[in-house]
């Protein structure tokens, strides 16, 4: 028998058709608004497919429409199309969250995979409902990590831009731009420090070439330092044998000056001037000769002879009012003696002059020779003192 039951059940139908007049049209009706119904569910259900394939993109290429997802026989693959491209969907979005990651660990953050997931929130009324992703919050540490490689990059060409700025005393390379560093793709930035790493090796070799120049430098004072020493020690050695010339002119009886005004030109010297070499300083290559400052003057070229005969050549560096002292020139100071005679050299002299200068020496050479004053010249060495007397000619 039957195993149906409720008002559509075969028993009630039954029944209803013996006991109740009109009990077919009424069922006919119930099964008529029913299916009605399930049309009218099945046409929404329809709808809010086609409606979740268009708002996740579903390729218009791919044929998905209401007459298939109506049909009894293409409703199923239809629907299963559309469940492939929502999986689709999601697994892009991960696929995407995947490969943000993968940039994002270049600036040390990340993205959490909760992203992907639909926060569940509850209303005022206590009902629970879908809420929105959360999208800021996921990508608030990746976007600050960002900046922040914007700000150095921002950083370092203004750093750049004011340190070209402040050195202005080197000439920049003309194609460096700066400006642009923090904006440029990477071929330009390459190019750019390829340009700002050559100035900066031009930069550091001028620092190195300084580094040298000083280090000659402070070189060349101690040099010169030394030689302020050394000519300390020889003003105080100087001064020291002027105090011990003076000596001798005292002990030598040298009381006044050379009469006449002192030399200050060349014209105003006599050519035929002679004196007599008083003190040789071998150590210092100098000499002490009589002649005064009214004889010779500074740069004077002096000739020493013995006998006639040519020794040294001597340049007068002190004219001073009883004597003079002039350096060597020519020859060997070891080779002049005390006493040797001191002429103006022909060096000095202007051709007439050496002509006139000869035939003066040759007429006094005729002459019988006066006799020296006995304060004319110092003693030679040996006989310089009584041997009773234990110091020499400067009082030593």
């Amino acid at each position: 028998s039957p195993k149906e039951s409720g008002s559509l059940g075969w028993e009630d139908y039954k029944q209803s058709a013996t006991a109740q007049d009109g009990a077919y049209k009424k069922t006919l009706s119930t099964v008529q608004s029913l299916a009605a119904k399930v049309i009218e569910q099945r046409n929404t259900l329809t709808a809010s497919i086609l409606d979740s394939a268009n708002a996740l993109n579903y390729p218009a290429e791919v044929e998905l429409n209401s007459a298939d997802l109506n049909s009894l026989d293409k409703y199923a693959e239809s629907a299963a199309k559309m469940v492939a491209h929502a999986k689709a969907v999601a697994e892009r979005d991960a696929a995407i969250v995947q490969k943000v990651n993968e940039v994002a660990v270049v600036v040390n953050a990340s993205i959490d995979d909760a992203i992907l997931a639909r926060p569940v929130v509850t209303d005022e009324a206590g009902q629970t409902k879908p809420g929105d992703y959360k999208v800021d919050e996921a990508f608030a540490d990746f976007k600050q990590k960002v900046e922040a490689v914007l700000d150095r990059c921002q950083l370092f060409s203004a750093g750049v831009i004011g340190a070209v700025a402040a050195i202005d005393k080197h000439s920049w390379n003309e194609g460096l731009r700066p400006q642009t560093l923090a904006k440029a793709d990477a071929n330009t930035l390459r190019a750019q420090l390829e340009l700002l790493a050559g100035d900066c090796q031009k930069i550091n070799d001028s620092l190195k070439r300084r580094e040298f120049l000083e280090g000659e430098y402070d070189k060349q004072k101690s040099v010169i330092g030394e030689l302020e020493e050394k000519l300390t020690r020889l003003e105080g050695e100087n001064e020291k044998q002027l105090s011990r010339l003076k000596k001798l002119e005292e002990r030598v009886g040298v009381v006044d000056a050379d009469q006449g005004e002192k030399v200050e030109s060349w014209d105003s010297i006599d050519q035929n001037t002679i004196g007599k070499v008083m003190r040789v300083n071998q150590d210092f290559g100098f000499v002490v000769v009589d002649l005064s400052e009214k004889k010779v003057m500074r740069d004077v070229r002096l000739a020493v002879t013995r006998a006639g005969n040519y020794v040294a050549t001597l340049a007068v560096i002190k004219a001073m009012p009883y004597q003079s002292i002039a350096d060597l020139t020519h020859g060997n100071i070891a080779d002049i003696k005390v006493g040797d005679e001191i002429i103006i050299s022909a060096r000095q002299m202007q051709p007439e002059q050496i002509l006139r200068g000869a035939a003066s020496r040759e007429d006094d050479s005729t002459a019988p020779a006066p006799a020296e004053p006995e304060t004319a010249a110092p003693a030679e060495p040996e006989t310089a003192a009584p041997a009773a007397d234990s110091t020499n000619l400067f009082g030593e």
